[in-house]
């Protein structure tokens, strides 16, 4: 049997949960300095007090000679502590900021569609395109929100100018599409007699919600982007599918006789030769 040897254990010595982690060679950080100081990933900006807002409102409204001023002028300025949103904040509005300091003149303006579309032509010819929502106050007087107030955005405004000056709309239907920028509701009265007269039934299908389960619609003949007004004479019942595939396009006139197809002549023509033919046979 052989024997063995055993060598003798060396005691392990005890290591530490720092030095466990700690890198051969490297050096032990120092203990953090107790201060304090807290670190917080959430932490939030430091509030300007009401009265620290008003200081600096005055502040600039002196270097513009106390006059009514805009939030963009207010955050170019240079020397402010705080932006124009922690005005608004605390005041809810800018005109209500600069009634607090003594200034007017900062309430909504409400200019007549006339003037605004007036303005657009103006801007426009002056840039040699449409303009955007920087560039109309750069080049004019009036900023992009009354268009937004009138026709909802700059954008549909240019649209529907561009239709009037290509003789696609009316001054008229340019200036009340602008009222507010939304449409009037028909009349439940005039709706119920329209569908009265159509019978109940769509104008361009025939379907009906009794036999067909469709929903019905009151559609203006000619649109009122196109200057179509809301007379009974212009309204028509449309189902709903049919509607939607109108949209705004106003609706043609049907032919009283509707001319017979290439491929119904070619049939007509077919049995004619047929019957020559069978009488030429017979004959």
């Amino acid at each position: 049997m052989a024997r063995t040897h055993s060598r003798p254990r060396t005691p392990r010595k005890k290591v530490t949960a720092s030095a466990r982690h700690q890198r051969p060679g490297a050096r032990r950080c120092a203990k953090p300095r107790a201060d304090n100081f807290v670190f917080e990933i959430t932490g939030r900006r430091p509030l300007f007090t009401q009265e620290q807002v008003l200081q600096q409102l005055r502040a600039f409204a002196r270097t513009v000679r106390n006059r009514s001023f805009t939030h963009r002028e207010f955050n170019a300025w240079k020397n402010r502590d705080c932006s124009a949103s922690t005005v608004r904040s605390h005041f809810g509005s800018w005109p209500k900021a600069l009634a607090a300091i003594g200034i007017r003149g900062g309430e909504k303006k409400h200019y007549d569609p006339r003037r605004l579309i007036e303005h657009l032509e103006k801007v426009w010819r002056i840039m040699g395109r449409s303009p955007g929502v920087n560039t109309l106050r750069d080049h004019g007087e009036i900023s992009v929100g009354p268009y937004i107030r009138n026709w909802g955005s700059l954008r549909r405004a240019c649209i529907l100018f561009t239709r009037y000056k290509r003789g696609e709309i009316t001054m008229n239907a340019l200036l009340r599409a602008g009222k507010n920028g939304k449409r009037q509701d028909i009349p439940s009265g005039v709706r119920w007699d329209v569908l009265q007269r159509d019978g109940h039934r769509c104008k361009a299908c025939g379907r009906s919600p009794q036999h067909h389960n469709v929903t019905l619609e009151v559609d203006h003949i000619v649109p009122v982007s196109a200057g179509g007004s809301d007379d009974p004479s212009n309204l028509q019942a449309l189902c709903f599918q049919c509607n939607r595939g109108k949209r705004d396009k106003p609706m043609r006139a049907k032919p009283a006789h509707a001319p017979a197809t290439p491929m119904l002549f070619s049939a007509i023509s077919r049995r004619a030769r047929g019957a020559s033919g069978r009488r030429q046979a017979a004959a």
